[in-house]
């Protein structure tokens, strides 16, 4: 009397099988989210954030935070620079050697 599984592989040989599968498979994602998270720590340095920012692309929802973060917050050079305005160093006052019209 016949089975009909003589030609299918044991389950012990299966159960390896995929064990190993699931491993490369953590293996390879957690690859693609160190990578994505050295990428978004690069990309915050950029923009003058800390760059320990990015390191929230390993917490669950962090990814959706610091988009809308670096998309819409205000960037330290923006800052800066409405600080200069402020202060009167940007803005051209007319005050510079090169507008005055003068011929060395």
């Amino acid at each position: 009397m016949t089975t009909g599984f003589e030609g299918m592989p044991e389950m012990a040989d299966m159960a390896g099988l995929t064990i190993i599968f699931a491993i490369g498979m953590l293996l390879i994602g957690a690859v693609l989210m160190a990578g994505r998270a050295w990428i978004w720590c690069k990309i915050c340095s950029k923009t003058g954030h800390p760059w320990a920012l990015g390191l929230l692309m390993l917490v669950p929802l962090g990814d959706a935070f610091l988009l809308l973060y670096v998309a819409f917050g205000k960037w330290p050079v923006h800052r800066e620079l409405d600080m200069l305005r402020l202060r009167g160093h940007l803005g051209g006052s007319g005050d510079d050697e090169a507008g005055s019209g003068a011929i060395l």
